[in-house]
């Protein structure tokens, strides 16, 4: 409410809010809740893109650190290992079947084996789900040992690094957004009861991927803006330069031709004058005609054939 001026009710003292006070008096509207959403015991009708990464990592073999990851392009970004891979599966299709429900399409792409994606407000979004490491000590292998005792220096890694049992969502190009990217299973909690969380996480990732471009779209026109105000600096300084440096030579031609009248006076007040004969002068009269010419074309300021100085304009 304006404060009150004086005792005359009708006077009132308005002061500017700035853009920045508006913001922080009308916060953002928060969306509406996003009902829970189970995951299934068993994987029944998965979603056809959950029932291709089934057949495929079912099919495939561990790597040596006992992760399944899908070898052929076009294939749900999942990397666990065969002890969580049906639970991994079950999490996966509630989830694609909940954001497709809520009208969010999923995206596979062919960038590299595991680019999944969810388009959120037309955000892509790329996610995955994947098994958390745990780090133990190695034990070397009798041939490894045998192998030491040849060699000078040791011949495996100090640590190996097995499958953990714990999942984790995570979201991957969304760095740097101030939002949260990795839900997990915890003490508390595991991953099938933090759906509907990572939901209005993607949601949350996309209203902070529009902000940034909409930030970086600004930076850009300012940019674009004082480089074009720089341009005109240096053209106005180029012109500034030029002008001055025409300035310059038109006095100095000025200057000369000035001389070159005086000494045209003298020279029909001498009456003689020597000149060398490359010059093929015949007379004096000549050489006088010559001479005005030449301080009347120097003259910057003198009338010439184009017409008068302020005319050329």
């Amino acid at each position: 409410m304006p404060a009150i001026a004086g005792s005359n009710p009708e006077q009132v003292v308005l002061r500017a809010v700035a853009r920045s006070d508006v913001a922080l008096a009308e916060p953002k509207p928060r969306r509406p809740p996003i009902p829970p959403i189970p995951v299934p015991e068993s994987l029944d009708d998965p979603h056809p893109e959950v029932a291709k990464a089934a057949r495929t990592l079912r099919a495939s073999k561990p790597d040596h650190t006992g992760i399944l990851q899908a070898r052929t392009q076009g294939r749900l970004d999942i990397r666990v290992s065969q002890g969580t891979l049906e639970r991994a599966l079950r999490i996966m299709d509630a989830l694609l079947k909940a954001v497709e429900a809520n009208g969010q399409r999923v995206a596979i792409g062919d960038s590299h084996p595991w680019a999944t994606s969810i388009v959120v407000q037309d955000e892509e979004i790329d996610f995955s789900i994947d098994e958390k490491l745990t780090q133990v000590e190695h034990k070397p292998t009798p041939a490894e040992k045998l192998s030491a005792l040849r060699s000078s220096w040791q011949s495996w890694s100090r640590y190996d690094h097995l499958p953990s049992g714990v999942l984790q969502m995570r979201i991957g190009n969304a760095q740097y957004l101030g939002v949260r990217t990795i839900w997990a299973d915890g003490k508390r909690q595991r991953v099938e009861q933090c759906l509907a969380d990572f939901v209005e996480g993607l949601q949350d990732v996309a209203e902070a991927k529009m902000v940034q471009r909409a930030e970086q779209e600004a930076a850009r026109l300012r940019r674009e803006e004082a480089q074009r105000l720089e341009a005109k600096r240096r053209a106005q300084r180029w012109l500034e330069e030029r002008r001055g440096k025409e300035l310059e030579a038109q006095a100095g031609r000025w200057q000369l031709a000035k001389r070159l009248r005086e000494y045209v006076a003298a020279m029909r007040e001498a009456r003689v004058i020597i000149l060398p004969t490359d010059l093929e002068v015949e007379n004096l009269s000549e050489w006088i005609e010559w001479a005005e010419g030449h301080a009347e074309r120097l003259d910057p300021l003198a009338v010439h054939d184009q017409g008068r100085p302020e005319d050329l304009l």
